[in-house]
Order: structure tokens, then sequence, then C-alpha cells
């Protein structure tokens, strides 16, 4: 029965350690009663019913007596910019809590919605969990392989165990720490089968792509939905900044006519000042930027550059047209002091990150 919000758990036994352990000291946990309630219990652990193995295990009064701290080195990892330091084995805090930041670390999360996250989250401490079962133990006795625990190219592969569009079954399978290289092993039938009916059931259109282009197709996809979104959040800024009271309700029907006539048509649905070789207007807005909204001008620039080269390729702008706006855009570079434009470049990665 599941306790209502707000109920108070009591544990009587626990309150009466605390206690003890208040007026004798820490001494209790390695001699007297406490200690030896600590070698019963783990000798013969008390068991609910259900399906969940709990061997009993070999620990010994002498073991707790003898016992002594000792000081090992930490597990210190880089995640998103931030220094993350844990405890080394045979504690798993370390090794565990790093391998599922690691694994984290190679997902898209600034784009993602909340629950998405959540969700990625609980996979990843998942495989994290698994790996420490199957490899994280006292160091005196076997090997512990933090280093390929915590290596990208091992998250990489192990992300291929698990989905990030519904829940994995557990428990998971550990993986192989010693024979990896980053990639998935090609599904099988039953799991294509699988596979595809899962799409089907979120609405989307399956489709196979061979091994060695499986990161191109991520990258086309990163590249097409996770910019997307830097793009409009960078746009939004700039119509906030511009006096916009609803920025996104501006851009809404723009964007939507935008996506779905590219979607439709490529190249053919270009419109604006690059593709009509408008450098006054280039000009302009390059002026209005670095002035109102410096933050979006390197990105700005770079997307410039970009449709200008498609339009030319695409036969919409000639050469010579396309010649002067190239040269505003190198002079909006040249113009920005280096200082300004070094935290417009570093203000656009930490978007996209």
């Amino acid at each position: 029965e599941v306790p209502a919000v707000g109920s108070t758990f009591r544990n009587p036994g626990l309150g009466k350690t605390y206690d003890k352990l208040g007026r004798q000291g820490g001494k209790l946990f390695y001699r007297g009663s406490v200690a030896r309630n600590i070698v019963r219990t783990v000798k013969a652990p008390p068991v609910l019913e259900g399906d969940l193995p709990v061997p009993p295990g070999h620990l010994r009064g002498k073991d707790l007596k003898t016992y002594d701290v000792r000081v090992r080195k930490p597990i210190t990892l880089d995640y998103r910019g931030f220094k993350v330091h844990g405890m080394g084995s045979s504690s798993s805090g370390g090794s565990t809590v790093g391998q599922a930041l690691t694994i984290l670390g190679r997902l898209p999360l600034a784009g993602w919605t909340d629950d998405r996250v959540q969700h990625a989250v609980l996979e990843a401490s998942a495989l994290a969990f698994a790996d420490r079962a199957a490899h994280v133990g006292d160091r005196d006795f076997v090997k512990v392989p933090d280093e390929a625990l915590l290596d990208k190219e091992y998250a990489d592969e192990r992300l291929c165990a698990v989905s990030m569009a519904q829940a994995t079954p557990k428990p998971l399978e550990p993986g192989d720490v010693s024979l990896y290289d980053g990639r998935c092993e090609p599904a099988g039938e039953g799991e294509r089968a699988v596979a595809e009916s899962l799409v089907h059931d979120l609405g989307g259109r399956p489709m196979w792509v061979p091994e060695e282009m499986r990161t191109l197709y991520h990258a086309g996809l990163a590249h097409g939905a996770n910019h997307l979104v830097t793009l409009v959040t960078e746009a939004m800024e700039v119509l906030a900044a511009a006096g916009a009271d609803d920025p996104a309700a501006t851009l809404r029907p723009l964007l939507t006519a935008a996506l779905d006539n590219a979607l439709a048509h490529g190249d053919a649905a270009l419109t604006g000042p690059i593709v009509r070789g408008d450098a006054g207007t280039v000009e302009a807005h390059l002026a209005d930027l670095r002035a109102n909204a410096p933050q979006s001008l390197a990105s700005y620039v770079a997307l410039a550059r970009a449709t200008l080269g498609r339009a030319v390729t695409d036969g919409r702008l000639l050469p010579i047209r396309a010649l002067k706006i190239n040269e505003l855009l190198d002079a909006a570079v040249a113009d920005a002091p280096a200082h300004q434009w070094a935290q417009e470049q570093q203000s656009a990665q930490q978007v996209r990150r």
C-alpha cells in the first residue's frame, strides 16, 4: 500500500543504534553489540519474499576489529566544463557516477525536454550499475577497469543497449570492457522487426542505414534538429532585443512555412536578402547585430556564408553580386574587436552545448 504524502516512517531500532553511537562513539561499529549485529545480519540477511537473490556474506567479527581506513586515489573526470571528483574503488561512487556522466555527456541534452533528460539519466544509471556489478570490486583483489568505464568510446557503445524513446527492460547486461569500438552491432531480423514496430508506434517512418553510414546519418539529424534549436533560440533573443513582446509567436508562422518549404523544395525555398543579393540589407543587419545582439553575430555570419554559397551554386545569385556580400561578412569579422569576436564564438558554443 502506497504511503500517503507526508507520512512519517519510524525505525525505533535504528534510533536506538544512533543513541548508542552518540554516547559511545564510532568504535561500536567495530566492537561490541553493534558490530555483532552487523556480522550476524551479513551472514543471515533478513529477506522478504521475492525473486531477488540475497546471498549470505562472509564477514567475521575479527574483520571489523582489524579494519583500518585505506586512502584511495579519487576518480576525476570532466563533465560539460565541470570537474567531478568521486571515491575510487572499492567504492563504486566515483566510477559508477562517472560512467553515468560520461554516457550522458554523449547526448545532446540541451535541446531535450525535462522528461526526456530524466529518462536519459535513468538509462545511463542502469548501464553504469550493470557494469558496476560485473567489473567493480576491491582493487586489492581484482583489476578495476576505471579507464575503460570512463572512456567516451565505451560510453558510445553502451548507449547501443538502451533506447531514448522508451524504458529498456531491466536488468541490463554488462558491457565488454576488454573489446569495444564505440559502434553498435547490426540488428538481427527479430530486433529489426521490434525496432520498426516501435518507430511506427511513435509516429515515425522506419528506415535502415548501413552501419558505415550511421555516424554520418546521426550528424545529419543533429545538424538539422539540434542546430535548429540554437538558431531559433538566437532568433528569439534578437527579436526580444528589438522589442518584440512575444518572440515565439512572432517567429512561429514564418518558421513553420520555411521548414515546410525547405523539406518540400530544398534550396528552392531560400528567400531573403542573401538570395536577392541585397547587400544593403545585409550590411544593416550586421551593424545592428553588432550594436544590439553581439552574441548572435558569429552564427549570423556563418549561416550567411553558407546561404550565400548555396544560392550561388543553385544559380539563383550571380557570383559578382555574392562577392559584395562576402566582403561585408569578411569586414564584420575584421571590424569586431578580437575579444568581442572570441566572446561571440564562446557564447555560440555554449548555446550549442
